[in-house]
């Protein structure tokens, strides 16, 4: 791969932390302990330059097939709720601080008005806003980023009085949406995109997941790469 295109990293630290919340959706619930071993995470989620050279040299992927467009159809005002959901920022990355935009996400009544106040209607570039508290980008907001884990209860639910340990989520068969027969198995995303509205979605929230089927291919998912302990990133920040 290019040398300019390939991945930087920064090492998050081994630490206890409150995961989920007492107080957001079901899946989010209950709020408990988990201890996560350090690990390395790429500076910035994958961009589609990096993505598309990846496939060019590798043969996986398809590069030939450009992201799905989202196409937002306005609605009328009543379709939808205020959701009360306290914000609970574990890596400091609120949606706007002093006034100031934090993260790319959808300002104004979702989805029929878009008052565009931190200036992308759509995708950011990568690095668009600061960093989180760990030197990592676009923790928030955006594109949704895909993470390896299979969709399922929170772990550690069971047993709310431990400390889980390195959590993994579920099995592929239990991620199938149980009242959907014959569905495609789910992974959970994280983070939320640049069509999350405190009107509709407050899921860029630490706490909050996302089920995902895992063919879903739309404009506002991604990922970054994230090596486990034991082994070291191809590139270091």
């Amino acid at each position: 791969m290019r040398e300019d295109l390939i991945p930087h990293f920064v090492r998050v630290p081994a630490r206890e932390f409150a995961m989920g919340s007492d107080e957001g959706a079901d899946d989010e619930r209950p709020s408990h302990r988990v201890q996560v071993d350090s690990f390395y995470a790429s500076v910035h989620p994958i961009t589609v330059e990096q993505y598309a050279e990846f496939t060019r040299e590798t043969g996986h992927g398809a590069p030939g097939i450009r992201d799905l467009p989202m196409v937002v159809t306005p609605a009328h005002e009543s379709t939808f709720r205020e959701l009360a959901m306290p914000y609970v920022w574990r890596g400091g990355e609120p949606p706007r601080d002093r006034g100031r935009h934090m993260a790319n996400t959808w300002q104004g009544d979702f989805p029929w008005r878009n008052a565009l106040q931190d200036g992308f209607e759509y995708t950011a570039p990568v690095g668009s806003f600061p960093p989180n508290g760990y030197g990592l980008y676009d923790m928030a907001g955006n594109v949704w980023q895909w993470t390896a884990d299979w969709y399922g209860a929170p772990g550690g639910a069971a047993s709310p009085c431990c400390t889980a340990e390195n959590p993994r989520g579920g099995s592929r068969e239990a991620s199938v949406a149980a009242d959907t027969p014959g569905a495609i198995p789910r992974k959970v995303t994280k983070g939320g995109s640049h069509l999350c509205a405190p009107n509709y979605c407050r899921r860029y929230r630490p706490a909050a997941r996302m089920a995902q089927p895992i063919d879903t291919s739309i404009s506002h998912l991604g990922f970054r790469l994230i090596v486990r302990a034991g082994a070291a990133p191809p590139a270091a920040a």
